[in-house]
C-alpha cells in the first residue's frame, strides 16, 4: 500500500532496518588512522579505550572536505587527483 491525500486509510510498509555497533577498527578508520596503528592500538588498550580515543578525535577527511569546499587558502580541493 501507498500513502496518497485522498485516502488516509492506507498503511505505510517500512522495512524494519537493524542497528549495529560499529567496531573498533571500523572508527578508526573514520577517522583516518591506519589499520596497522589500529592494530597496534589494539593490542595496548581495550575496546572501550578505543571507542574513547576515536570518539575524541576529529574525521580529518571530512574535515579537509568542508575546508576545501569553503575556499580557505591552502587546502586543495577534496576531489582533486593531482
Amino acid at each position: 500500500n501507498t500513502l496518497t491525500s485522498v485516502s488516509k486509510d492506507n498503511l505505510v510498509l517500512e522495512t524494519i532496518y537493524r542497528i549495529r555497533k560499529l567496531t573498533e577498527r571500523e572508527c578508526g578508520r573514520l577517522m583516518g588512522v591506519p589499520d596497522d596503528i589500529i592494530t597496534k592500538m589494539m593490542t595496548a588498550n581495550s575496546k572501550s579505550a578505543l571507542y574513547k580515543q576515536f570518539g575524541n578525535s576529529i574525521m580529518t577527511n571530512c574535515l579537509m572536505a568542508l575546508f576545501s569546499q569553503l575556499g580557505l587558502k591552502g587546502v586543495k580541493k577534496w576531489n582533486d587527483t593531482h
